[in-house]
């Protein structure tokens, strides 16, 4: 089927726009892993696009023989997986509790939660109520103030009562079995896509929350996340090559200080704490576009 001039015009100008639109999208992450992989004297120089001008595996060799990277990358692996866990519970438990048409003071907990979403106390009350509650440089200031997402929850309760049949339901408790075991054992099986799209969701969010360590943690290192890590190279650019100095006190290994730049640093620091995302993005791909359509789609 023959098409039109203005078919013909319109197909090349998307797919211009289309490149265009990738290519402004791709280039800052490539640019920062070209020098991530280049050699640090000669990323001085400038000129680096997408591919490294001299190849070296040295940066990523720094950064992982520091012990506080390290353990900053596996602190906030442990991290964020505790928190998408149990606010990914949580939350699902209170979807389930509001799906429940005989729920006692249904509508008044809906607007008690409903209020906080526009409403908020601000930073300095939160502090304070972090600070009162004596969480200040403990672990738990990751895990216990934020349990539960009203937001997650309502799109989990549109998806519950559109999915699970209530009849199921019913039939389960005839058969004994109480909240907890229908939640675990019927709704959450029930309801995997829903739960991957919510996992990614919070993991996401997780995993590059770094004011929470720079408010609650910064003076206990062993509490650092790596984000926040990568948020202090940034910020002080001396403090890349102070960190290789350090590692190389601790490692007894002699590291020539020369090759040491802390513009490459930062960016293989960076480059490590992205990885993760990207490398589990394209599993629950799909999941993710399914959440996306059913909380723009029900209400």
């Amino acid at each position: 089927m023959r098409r039109s001039t203005g078919e013909k015009v319109f197909n090349v100008v998307n797919i211009v726009v289309l490149t265009a639109l990738c290519v402004t999208t791709l280039y800052p992450f490539l640019n920062i892993l070209a020098i991530s992989f280049n050699d640090g004297r000669d990323a001085m120089l400038g000129g680096i696009t997408v591919f490294p001008r001299k190849f070296t595996l040295f940066n990523y060799e720094v950064v992982f023989r520091s012990g506080d990277v390290f353990s900053a990358f596996l602190f906030s692996v442990g991290i964020t997986l505790g928190r998408t866990l149990i606010i990914v519970f949580t939350t699902a438990a209170g979807a389930y509790s509001l799906m429940k048409k005989d729920l006692l003071f249904k509508k008044s907990l809906i607007l008690f939660f409903l209020i906080p979403m526009f409403i908020t106390g601000g930073l300095v009350p939160y502090y304070l109520l972090i600070r009162t509650l004596g969480l200040m440089n403990n672990v738990l200031v990751y895990l216990l103030p934020i349990t539960f997402d009203f937001y997650n929850a309502v799109i989990m309760r549109v998806y519950f009562q559109s999915n699970i049949p209530e009849s199921l339901i019913e039939s389960a408790y005839l058969d004994g079995a109480d909240d907890f075991r229908i939640l675990s054992r019927i709704v959450l099986p029930l309801s995997k896509p829903l739960l991957a799209a919510m996992m990614l969701f919070i993991g996401v969010w997780a995993w590059n929350d770094w004011m929470t360590t720079m408010l609650f943690c910064s003076n206990k290192p062993g509490l650092w996340t790596l984000q926040y890590l990568l948020q202090r190279l940034v910020m002080q650019t001396n403090a890349a090559l102070k960190l290789a100095m350090t590692m190389a006190a601790k490692s007894g290994k002699p590291i020539d200080q020369s090759l040491i730049t802390p513009q490459t640093i930062t960016y293989a620091t960076l480059i490590v704490a992205t990885v993760p995302i990207v490398v589990i993005y394209p599993f629950l791909q799909k999941h993710f576009v399914a959440g996306i359509m059913l909380g723009s789609v029900k209400g």
